[in-house]
This record gives C-alpha cells, structure tokens and sequence, in this order.
C-alpha cells in the first residue's frame, strides 16, 4: 500500500474522540449497516467507511466514501481488529453472516454507480481474508439479503434489474455453497416491478419477500410472498394485500411454528406519511395479525426475536420537521400469539442512534446492535434492553411512548410468477486489504 505518512500519522494517531460515555468507536468516518453478536460476546460490525480522502489513494479505493470497513470487538468493548477491503469500486455492505471457525462472510453490492454485481467476502475470526470474489453471469444483479441456509451454506437475494423490458425489475434466489460458489440460483418474474425485500429461511427452504409496483412506479398495495423449497422450486406464491393504502417489507423473520413475521411500512389511501407496519403470516401465507403504528413518518429498521420468545422491532421515527436531524429511535416488544405490544419506548442514545439488529448475550436477555451518529461518522454500539424495549445496559436513556397500534384486515391472493434459471460463476477478484492500527473502545455495553 502507498501511503503518505501525513495520511498514516492521520489514521493511527489523529483518532476522532470517545463518545462522553466512553462508548464510541474513533474509526475514520465508518457507517455500518450490518452487525453480528456472537454467542460468545464479541461484535463484528460491517459497512462503508472513508479515509479523509488520502494522498494518494489508496490502492483499490476508486471512491473514498464506498470501501468495505468490518471490525470486530470484544465481549467489554475492546476493538480486536478492523479491516477495509476494496476493489476499485464503490460498495455497499448489504448482508453479514456467521462462517465456519469462528469467521463472517459479508456480501457489498460492488459498482454501486455503475454496473452492479454480488462482492462476496469470507474473513476468518482474526480478519484475514479467505475469499473475495464477485457474482458473474448476470448484468444489473443488486444484492439485498445474505441468510445461513440449514447446511453450510448461504441464501443471496438480490434484485435484477432489467431495462427495457415489460418487467423492469425482478427477485433473484442465489443458493450459495459454504466456498461461496453458487449451487442454482432462480429469477422469479411477473407483469408488476418486483423489488426484492426479505428472505427467511426455514428447515426445507425459504420464505422471500417481494415490494410490488405497477409498471409506472406507482404502489401496487401489495406485497409478493414467495415461498420455496431446498432446490429453489415455488411451492406457495401470492400477493398480501391491504384493504386501503400501501405498505412494503422491509424485515421477515422465520419464527419456531413456521409462521413469519414481517416488519415494514404502512400508508394509508391519500395519506401523507408512512408508519411503522407489522404482520405475522401463518405457514400458508394468511395473515394472522397486523397492525400500524406511528404519529409521525417513520422507516422500520430492524426486526429480532427475544430469548424469551417475543418480537424485537425498531424503526426511525421522524417528528416536528420530519428530517433525519429530528429523528428518534423507536423499539417495540410485541406478543408472537397475538401481536400485542408488551411495550414501546423512545430512545435516547447521548446522540442520534440507528437500529442495525438485534442479538442475545452470553448470560441472556436481548441486545440492540446499532451506531450513535457523530457527523460524518455513525460510531457502533450495543445496548442491553430489557423485557419492554427500554434500555437495561449501556449509555443513554429511555422513554415509554403510548402508541395505540391500529389493526387492520388483510388476504392473501395466490399468484404465478415465472422461474427462469440463472448461471452465475464465483469470479475471484484480487482487491485490496488495509488492517487497520488500534482506535480505542468499541460500544456501549
């Protein structure tokens, strides 16, 4: 790597401070979009980072704002390493798994401008790489879930574009092997743009979740339920419909009875703003529940399933102006059975704060795995909540909210979509790796 020392002296010693908590992570301008509670304790943290923009480039670094940034930290916080990877363009991490030994695989949508294409990356426990290597086969490819299979493996969903065509866009199936080469890989297309939302996967297969719109771009007031077997055949495919309004899918969630839960968007016929939506499907694709909620826009951010059994969800919710400066972060504790909200509170982490996942610790109860925005700069953290959603552990504090959740009717209309078999080749790709020198604490315990 060529590296000026003003550059070098930059990263490993001129470190953006700790948060007042001693909880924040002084990485150059990291934002990760994805994270990982081991049952161990340790954190792994994945997204998109820049480096002050170094002369020169690094190597690799065709965007300085789009390289791949994943870290990893110790049950206490303590950072154990942190790597950036590039490949000369700019990516987006999308999805983070756990791998065999103790390492991740992560999957980036490379050539975010331009032509995009899978970045699929394997790091062992200790960060190095073991492989990097792009999805061939298929042009306008957009990665959007990576989920464990039941094996070894991994499902890939992703979205196809596919310009001038009656169908402009379409979900991808990608069954991937534990190397991260693809075992069969499916696209499925109907008379409506398809854009692909969520995978849940089961012991036999895997539910997908698809957002519709109309040819025009405008909603369909649907969502396309896709439910496949181990070997990528459609045994059950539908549209869940509202009476009113549209919604989308954002998060599903394959709970232990074979039901789904489902955390999304929700806007009624002529409304202005949407809500925070959630449903719960049975096995055959019929809504069990669902409601609204929300007295200002809000975006949905994750979805989880408690130790004790119940449903974790968060969201951003936009109040006042409705800008993103205004915005609070909303968690929710919901009954599976019935969808009855045990609790809700507003959070305040010392910063504006954003929800990434949710895990359970070692020695129980759940966790929110998410970052504290600092300018540029979204510092990873992990808050212990308790069995209502309120912060139980970590820095910051908590406030219940008293949001009467609407319910609302829906159905579940079968549907045909076409299957139409891809060939898609694991390419590897050289890239680029920098490791990373210490930068202080990790995150809120």
């Amino acid at each position: 790597m060529r590296i000026s020392s003003a550059t070098l002296n930059a990263l490993l010693f001129a470190a953006l401070p700790l948060l007042a908590c001693g909880c924040g992570v002084p990485m150059p301008q990291p934002y990760p979009t994805q994270a990982l509670l081991e049952p161990s304790g340790d954190a792994f943290f994945a997204g998109s980072t820049s480096l002050f923009d170094p002369e020169p480039p690094l190597e690799g670094q065709a965007d300085p704002t789009g390289d791949v940034w994943v870290g990893r930290y110790g049950p206490g916080g303590e950072q154990r390493w942190h790597e950036i990877l590039g490949t000369g363009e700019a990516e987006q991490v999308l999805g983070l798994q756990p791998a065999g030994g103790g390492g991740l695989v992560l999957v980036a949508e490379a050539g975010v401008d331009r032509d995009p294409s899978p970045l699929l990356v394997e790091l062992a426990g200790d960060g190095s790489p073991v492989r990097l290597g792009t999805l061939t086969g298929a042009d306008g490819l957009r990665p959007q879930r990576l989920e464990p299979a039941a094996d070894d493996g991994f499902w890939l969903l992703a979205t196809q574009d596919r310009p001038g065509t009656g169908t402009q866009a379409a979900p991808v199936v990608i069954r991937l092997e534990a190397d991260l080469t693809p075992r069969w890989a499916r696209r499925f297309d109907s008379e409506l743009w398809l854009k692909a939302a969520a995978l849940a996967p089961g012991p036999a297969g895997a539910r997908v979740l698809a957002n519709a719109l109309a040819q025009t771009g405008s909603p369909d007031h649907g969502v396309v339920l896709l439910d496949l077997d181990a070997e990528g055949a459609a045994t059950r495919a539908g549209f869940l419909r509202l009476p009113a309004g549209d919604f989308s899918a954002s998060r599903a969630l394959a709970l232990p009875d074979g039901s789904l839960a489902i955390l999304g968007q929700h806007r009624e016929a002529g409304g202005l703003h949407a809500h925070l939506w959630l449903a719960r499907l049975d096995p055959a694709g019929q809504p069990l529940w669902q409601l609204a909620l929300g007295d200002a826009p809000s975006a949905p951010s994750a979805l989880g399933l408690a130790p004790d059994g119940s449903l974790l969800a968060a969201g951003l919710t936009f109040p006042g102006d409705g800008t993103a400066q205004s915005a609070e972060l909303r968690t929710l504790v919901l009954e599976p059975g019935d969808g009855a909200l045990r609790g809700q509170h507003l959070l305040d982490l010392d910063g504006r704060g954003l929800a990434i996942g949710f895990g359970a610790a070692p020695a129980g109860g759940p966790r929110l795995l998410g970052c504290q925005m600092r300018g540029e700069e979204c510092a990873p953290g992990i808050w212990g909540l308790d069995d209502t959603g309120a912060l139980a552990q970590g820095c910051g504090s908590s406030a219940p909210t008293a949001l009467v959740p609407e319910p609302s009717a829906a159905a579940f209309t079968p549907a045909l979509l076409r299957s139409t078999p891809l060939t898609l080749r694991f390419s590897p790709w050289p890239g680029r790796r920098m490791r990373l020198g210490h930068f202080g604490e990790a995150a809120c315990r």
